[in-house]
């Protein structure tokens, strides 16, 4: 296998040389650079179906004595084989301009098959037997290179590493056996599985979570809080920090005694919490802009002791006719008798007199109850409103 793909650079020239591919020589020089095969593969015809034959013949059994070698299951990777050209062949049809985009990767094409094979492997071991050969492989493979990429410099002792594994492991059988995530080409199990090693971290005890959380907040903050907009980049740095602590304790405390599990990436899952949180801080702001408008077209003149008409504040506030309907209801006989004098501007004394109250004081008492309710009442109306 030579070096990584180039997509681009690849199927450009093949496009220019297509002639040559009758060429035997010539195909296998561009089936040893891979250039060649992804070219017929993206054609999605016969020339497709030559090029899988002789990735068949020539690459696959090379796969299954070492798939084998691991424990796997020879007529289970054959399997494999087949669906993983089907998803292939389906794909192309369904991206006839941009053919087979997810191979725009770095890794080598036939290196790219033998991981999307292995995933398969895994999954199937786990979904349908008790998983110990895809446990085993894992162990093999991943354990090491994942805990030290999650303790990321600092230091984890044997137990706790032997832990941490055992944890991410019962709960990713646990999701494949509950179909809590589908196996793709797009979503590679070795980043599912070290997911599961951050959320084995954070429940396993305090060290080891500040662990997880120092190495997610270090190596994601830039793709958690990244935008187009500036401002909402700033805007998502302030809701970082409380999105992590929110998403540990939902993994530490989950609700109703139901274990937190992994139903998409984890990076995703915590940016859905920060754009959650901005939604929510958005609609607060909105309600408490609502708040200060109306307090300071109905409060601030109580205060000052300075009653505008009824009618007036009606018309500032805009109120619609059921608000109108429905205020007049709430106020009740004797705020609305209060109200329609102050509409005709009378006096406070002339109002004392008229309910035959003991002063002055009394009729200033029961008109900022009134205003009180209909500030009350305005506000439950419009931030209840979506």
């Amino acid at each position: 296998m030579i070096g990584p793909l180039n997509f681009s650079y690849g199927l450009g020239y093949l496009f220019k040389t297509k002639a040559l591919l009758s060429s035997m020589d010539f195909w296998k020089k561009a089936f040893q650079k891979e250039i060649g095969f992804l070219y017929q593969i993206s054609q999605g015809n016969a020339l497709a179906e030559e090029a899988w034959q002789a990735l068949e013949n020539n690459w696959l059994p090379n796969f299954i004595a070492e798939a084998i070698s691991e424990g796997f299951n020879r007529e289970t990777i054959r399997k494999g084989f087949f669906l993983l050209k089907g998803r292939v062949d389906d794909d192309i049809k369904k991206r006839e301009e941009n053919k087979w985009n997810y191979l725009k990767t770095d890794d080598a094409l036939l290196d790219f098959f033998k991981q999307c094979l292995f995933d398969f492997l895994i999954h199937d071991n786990c979904e349908k037997e008790t998983g110990e050969v895809a446990q085993k492989f894992i162990e093999k493979k991943w354990k090491t290179k994942h805990l030290n990429r999650l303790a990321d410099g600092k230091t984890l002792t044997s137990e706790e590493q032997d832990k941490i594994f055992e944890g991410a492991m019962a709960f990713f059988k646990r999701n494949i056996v509950q179909h809590r995530f589908n196996l793709d080409l797009k979503w590679r199990l070795e980043g599912v599985f070290f997911d599961e090693l951050l959320l084995s971290g954070i429940r396993h005890g305090d060290r080891s979570r500040n662990i997880a959380c120092a190495y997610i907040l270090t190596h994601w903050s830039q793709a958690l809080i990244r935008s187009d907009n500036p401002q909402d980049s700033e805007r998502r740095k302030e809701f970082l920090n409380y999105s992590i602590a929110k998403m540990v304790n939902q993994v530490v405390s989950p609700q109703k005694d139901q274990p937190f599990y992994l139903t998409k990436s984890l990076i995703g899952y915590v940016r859905q919490i920060i754009k959650a949180e901005l939604i929510k801080n958005a609609e607060m702001e909105k309600r408490q802009e609502k708040i200060k408008i109306l307090t300071n077209a109905i409060i601030e003149p109580y205060k000052a002791q300075k009653f505008s008409p009824i009618q007036e504040q009606i018309d500032n506030l805009n109120l619609t006719d059921n608000e109108i309907s429905s205020l007049k209801s709430h106020m009740g006989e004797t705020c609305s008798e209060i109200l329609r004098m102050d509409f005709e501007h009378q006096s406070d004394g002339q109002i004392r007199d008229k309910k035959g109250w003991k002063s002055v004081q009394s009729v200033r008492n029961r008109r900022n109850k009134c205003y009180k309710k209909i500030r009350d009442f305005i506000i439950q109306q419009r931030t209840q409103q979506p």
